[in-house]
């Protein structure tokens, strides 16, 4: 089972959100867990027990920031 988390706002939130990964592992030892966040928090995710991969991704405005998501979505395996 592969589980995506997203979370792009405060570093509050992106840390509360850890919490979910925790969970999620805790019932699905064996589910693969991607975190997508803003790049400037990546460094915070990276070495987590419970997040298998995490992506950093910059926001942009307008239609820009939809085809970037997109591209950024092409990177979870």
């Amino acid at each position: 089972m592969h589980i995506l988390l997203l979370r792009f706002s405060s570093l509050g939130d992106v840390v509360m959100q850890t919490s979910m990964a925790s969970w999620i592992k805790r019932f699905a030892p064996s589910a693969f867990i991607t975190f997508i966040t803003a790049k400037e928090f990546t460094s915070l995710l990276v070495d987590h027990p419970h997040i298998d991969k995490v992506i950093g991704y910059e926001r942009q405005k307008g239609l820009k920031d939809l085809k970037n998501l997109r591209n950024v979505t092409r990177q979870i395996h």
